[in-house]
This record gives C-alpha cells, structure tokens and sequence, in this order.
C-alpha cells in the first residue's frame, strides 16, 4: 500500500513478469495482521540417567544359550526363539536318557566364542582345526566358521 485516498487506496506489487501499480477500493484491501512473537525456544527436557543393569551370576542370554545346548545335546526339540527357558528346564528335569558324550562332533552341541560372548551353538561341519556351527537361536544367515579355541564342548 502506497497511499490511502477516502475510500481507496493506491497499490503497487510485482508480479513475476512485471511491477504493477492499482487503485483499488478499500473493502477489497485486508489488512495483515502481524505474527505473534514466538516465544523462546524451550531448553530440550533433561535425560534420565539410566540405571546400570544389576550384575549377576551370569547373564539371561547365556543361561539361555547353555540350556538350548543342553537340550540340543540331548536331542530334545527346541523352536529358536520361541522356546522358553522354563520349557527347557522341565524338558532336560523329565530327560531320562543316557548322558551324552562331550565330544566335539558333527550334531552335537557346544559354546563358540562370538565377540567377547559365549553363545549356545550346534556344529555343522569340522573342517581340520576350524568349526561351523549354527548359533542358536538365531537364523543361517550367522552361521559360522569358528577357529577350536573359540569352540568347547557344552557341559
């Protein structure tokens, strides 16, 4: 708006193309309101300090791992996953059957070092010094060569 003339007001705007100067009535001219101040921005809210997970004995994961193995050693049928850990303990608690060797053979079950961690596993295949095993618990895709000092026999 460039000057206010009664009841018009003179207009000049640019469009893309060209500047554009109009005398337009007053009724057809909206006056813009201003934004409100936007208050200041909040201070992000704080993080809670997590609590370190009590230590115990050993972890759920490899009391999990060391009962799919003994399971696995004993023939026992075990779903992965979806296996619970009490279904386990009262499947090897009712196991009458002879105890298995502790060798380590081609079936049978062992530890194998993954990382800093020692998972549940079956060995598929011995090839010399090395071991390929299958993790338990876990799909094929993690399936893998393991030197002998990263496998031992489950106990």
């Amino acid at each position: 708006i460039t000057a206010i003339h009664g009841d018009t007001v003179d207009v000049e705007y640019d469009t893309s193309d060209e500047e554009t100067e109009e005398q337009l009535p007053l009724r057809h001219v909206r006056k813009r309101r201003r934004a409100p101040a936007a208050p200041p921005p909040a201070a992000p809210p704080k993080k809670k300090a997590k609590k370190a997970p009590a230590k115990t004995a050993c972890a759920p994961g490899d009391e999990r791992s060391r009962l799919m193995a003994q399971c696995l050693k004993r023939g026992i049928l075990c779903q992965g996953s979806a296996t619970t850990m009490e279904y386990m303990q009262t499947k090897l608690a009712a196991y009458d059957g002879p105890d298995p060797a502790d060798d380590l053979r081609v079936g049978g079950a062992c530890y194998c070092r993954w990382s800093d961690r020692w998972y549940g596993a079956k060995i598929l295949s011995v090839d010399g010094d090395s071991y390929r095993v299958h993790f338990l618990g876990w799909g094929k895709r993690y399936d893998s060569d393991c030197a002998a000092e990263d496998v031992r026999p489950a106990r």
